[in-house]
């Protein structure tokens, strides 16, 4: 019984992040990222522009370590929810815009022309990263699930599930520089195309026509 009460609390704190953390923990998740899991606007890459898309961050293995900590793979800030997190500032302004709208007369002075701005200036930027890391998978995810994907072949299950793996792993390995993301997206996509196969590996029936080895075996028949 122990065990498998030991055994439940490490799936959770995997899941959602450690909830007794030390320190010295808490220290390295303040330095590397902030409260809702975006890097921290004070760590400045020595890297230009290139090394940074070829080799990612140098810190990378900290980020990462210090959103494990926080929230996990799937808990707030975590691996997942912190890679796609706008910075602070922008969610704190977007829940003062929240509140201006539910009760403007009492919470009008705290909505203020800077947080106006800063909605402004970080919509664009923050809907792209959320739709290119999420969007675009889960478009390609409901083709392969429909059989409509030249990439991802008319596998139904092991198409979605290899198009959902792709993004994430992608996703998850994008501080570390482009081949590495590439290269975690095709982990991914293995991976995803793995688990598809246990929900469905039925291909779709094809026209002989289209497949002569196919009309020639049934012929044969």
């Amino acid at each position: 019984m122990y065990k498998q009460s030991n055994m439940i609390d490490l799936a959770a704190k995997a899941l959602s992040g450690s909830k007794n953390l030390s320190r010295a923990q808490s220290s390295l998740i303040k330095k590397y990222i902030t409260e809702y899991g975006a890097v921290n606007p004070n760590l400045v890459s020595n890297r230009g522009f290139f090394k940074n898309l070829l080799l990612g961050s140098e810190h990378a293995p900290q980020i990462t370590k210090a959103r494990y900590l926080k929230g996990g793979v799937i808990g707030k800030g975590g691996l997942i929810l912190g890679e796609l997190a706008p910075s602070d500032e922008y969610i704190d302004s977007a829940i003062k815009f929240k509140d201006y709208l539910i009760d403007p007369a009492k919470s009008g002075k705290k909505f203020t022309s800077s947080d106006a701005k800063t909605l402004i200036s970080g919509t664009p930027g923050n809907l792209l990263n959320v739709g290119f890391n999420v969007g675009l998978p889960i478009m390609e995810a409901r083709e392969a699930y429909k059989g409509e994907s030249e990439e991802y072949g008319d596998r139904v299950g092991e198409g979605t599930g290899a198009a959902l793996g792709s993004g994430l792993g992608f996703l998850l390995a994008n501080n570390y520089g482009l081949p590495l993301g590439m290269a975690s997206s095709y982990v991914g996509k293995r991976i995803g195309s793995s688990i598809g196969k246990l929900f469905d590996s039925k291909k779709k029936e094809r026209d002989p026509l289209e497949n002569p080895n196919l009309a020639a075996t049934r012929a044969l028949l």
